[in-house]
């Protein structure tokens, strides 16, 4: 496969190059569209975001800067694909770090990003009662529509509304 050749050179030639700091930042971040230092320090506080990006940048790794003025970035696609690899290989609680990624997103209110995490892990359950707190939109509705049924049985309070905007 062409991905696990990919895979593999840019974990001998980039990845095994990096403090075990710098990787888990990397990761951690992978699973974002977007970040900034804001949100680094309520997602993952325990990093020192300007260290990590200066680090990152010295080693000319492929992160793009989406917004100069509010230091506002994002990975390259290669770059991000083979973090999420990693991320499935060697990370636990992956979970627990989709989950506080979410909450952190939905909390400075980046509403498509929390939903996004959360369907990413199928937390169907969490992100009911996100949805539920949203403004009450097509977009909102649009993302009502992806819930599985099943998951939709579960929660009155959610099967009501969702019925109530279907019709």
């Amino acid at each position: 496969c062409d991905e696990s050749i990919i895979y593999d050179y840019m974990e001998k030639e980039i990845f095994s190059s990096l403090s075990d700091e710098e990787k888990l930042f990397l990761m951690k971040t992978a699973i974002l569209s977007y970040f900034d230092e804001e949100i680094c320090s309520r997602y993952i506080p325990e990093y020192n975001f300007v260290h990590m990006m200066r680090s990152i940048s010295e080693k000319n790794l492929f992160v793009i800067i989406l917004d100069e003025k509010n230091k506002e970035y994002r990975y390259h696609a290669i770059l991000r694909d083979f973090l999420l690899h990693m991320v499935e290989q060697r990370l636990d609680k992956k979970q627990e770090l989709f989950t506080k990624a979410a909450s952190t997103m939905f909390e400075l209110g980046d509403y498509d990003e929390s939903v996004r995490l959360f369907f990413a892990i199928r937390d169907y359950e969490e992100l009911m009662k996100i949805l539920m707190q949203m403004p009450q939109n097509v977009v909102t509705f649009s993302y009502m529509m992806q819930v599985p049924m099943e998951e939709i049985a579960k929660n009155p309070n959610f099967a009501y509304q969702y019925f109530f905007c279907y019709y």
